[in-house]
């Protein structure tokens, strides 16, 4: 079977361009079109003992499901199983041949950190196995992972890199980058509504990634939401760390760094997620998750879902030694473009925006060589807000996000300013707002 990239310089720079954000990854951003040609399923599933009578799918597909022991790290992935009537009738339509397009969105890992290859990586082999398990339908995969970002910043760009491509099915990744707290809560709600209530009406899947080294991840905030939504998720924490912790496996086979996981940890990732398909798509769990969705209303005020994002090509801005970055972005993951920088002190920028809500995205720099600033708020100098272009002890280059101002609607003119001069620039790459 052959594929074709829309953006085919990715398979071959992304892994380099993603080393300023993560250390390690190879393509992101990436919608690509496939037609299918093989018959092999690509996956451990075992043949098929079900009764005589159950009822299988209409279409043509190579699936063939056992369900495995309660105990096996593929049924313990699987926290919440409703929801599942979108996912049944994608997974119908590709049976019936029909043109479908897979979506990802997320960070590093969903970008394809830590594999060898991008190839290797969870998204890809996820996306392999659509092929191969329905030969007839005609695929396109659209990864809209980017490294070290959250749900707060997906929430700004989920529409140019992920839904204006019309998703029929959708994977979800941000607990390892997401905090634990409710600021959080709220922008993953956000996330998860926009793409449920797109015109597409896609089918949504929670994938709950974990550091190996302790347990951390987002899931708890993740999942409450998830609940709430009665939406499916499946875990690396209750499943291949749970192992870990057990000692059948050590942190070091699945993850080099112990958060982005290697060629191994990838493979895990993409077996909870095939397994849970494959007994999705063989009707293994209750009739009533079958039943058609409803989205509910949502839980609280839900800001994040209008963000916006302004870049320099929206952007009014006055400049004052600042300058516009015109060099070509080469795709999503190539983050640090379309901006402004300065380096000198006393270099300044304003604007007027409207939201209850603005945040800066700026670069920092592990080789602390960038200058600080301030961020000054409708005039208000006592109130201003400290930026640092620096980032000590740090992994390389990161797309930092930071909130200046939370409080009344309207208008509101923002003056950043530099106050000191350094050898790198200051750069700011985009200005996002957001309001009720």
């Amino acid at each position: 079977m052959k594929k074709q990239s829309l953006l085919k310089l990715f398979l071959t720079t992304a892994l380099l361009c993603s080393l300023c954000l993560t250390g390690c990854g190879d393509k992101a951003g990436d919608t690509e079109s496939s037609d299918s040609g093989s018959q092999d399923a690509n996956q451990d599933a075992q043949v098929d003992n079900a009764e005589d009578g159950e009822e299988t799918p209409v279409g043509n597909s190579t699936i063939e499901f056992t369900e495995l022991a309660e105990d096996s790290y593929e049924e313990r992935a699987i926290v919440r199983s409703r929801n599942l009537e979108r996912i049944q009738n994608v997974m119908e339509r590709a049976a019936k041949g029909e043109e479908l397009t897979i979506g990802y969105i997320g960070g590093s890992i969903t970008m394809g950190s830590g594999a060898s290859s991008y190839k290797k990586c969870y998204a890809s082999l996820v996306s392999d196995w659509w092929e191969k398990s329905f030969p007839d339908a005609s695929f396109t995969f659209v990864n809209a992972g980017i490294g070290a970002t959250d749900s707060k910043f997906a929430c700004a760009r989920c529409y140019d890199d992920l839904l204006q491509y019309n998703p029929d099915f959708v994977i979800v990744e941000f607990s390892v980058n997401d905090e634990s707290h409710m600021a959080y809560s709220e922008s993953y709600e956000s996330l998860l509504r926009m793409i449920l209530d797109y015109e597409t009406n896609p089918a949504l899947l929670i994938l709950n990634m974990v550091t190996y080294n302790g347990g951390y991840n987002a899931q708890d905030i993740h999942n409450a939401v998830a609940f709430r939504y009665d939406l499916p998720a499946v875990s690396m924490k209750t499943s291949i760390y749970a192992d870990i912790e057990s000692g059948v496996l050590k942190a070091t086979d699945v993850s080099a760094d112990m958060t982005h996981p290697n060629d191994l940890g990838h493979e895990y990732t993409a077996s909870i997620v095939t397994y849970f398909m494959e007994k999705v798509y063989a009707k293994g769990f209750e009739e009533s998750f079958y039943e058609p969705y409803k989205l509910p209303d949502p839980t609280k005020t839900l800001v994040s879902i209008n963000a916006k994002r302004h870049r320099n090509d929206t952007l009014q801005a006055e400049l004052n030694g600042f300058t516009k970055d015109e060099s070509k972005q080469n795709g999503i993951t190539d983050v640090f473009k379309m901006g402004y920088e300065a380096k000198n002190e006393g270099d300044s920028m304003t604007f007027t925006v409207e939201g209850s809500r603005i945040s800066l995205q700026y670069r920092k720099t592990n080789a602390n060589n960038a200058p600080h600033g301030v961020a000054i708020i409708d005039g208000d100098e006592a109130t201003a807000v400290e930026l640092d272009g620096n980032f000590p002890g740090g992994w390389g280059d990161w797309l930092y996000y930071q909130t200046i101002y939370e409080g009344d609607a309207g208008e509101h003119t923002v003056e950043i300013r530099l106050t000191d001069s350094a050898d790198k620039a200051f750069y700011l790459v985009s200005v996002i707002t957001a309001q009720e």
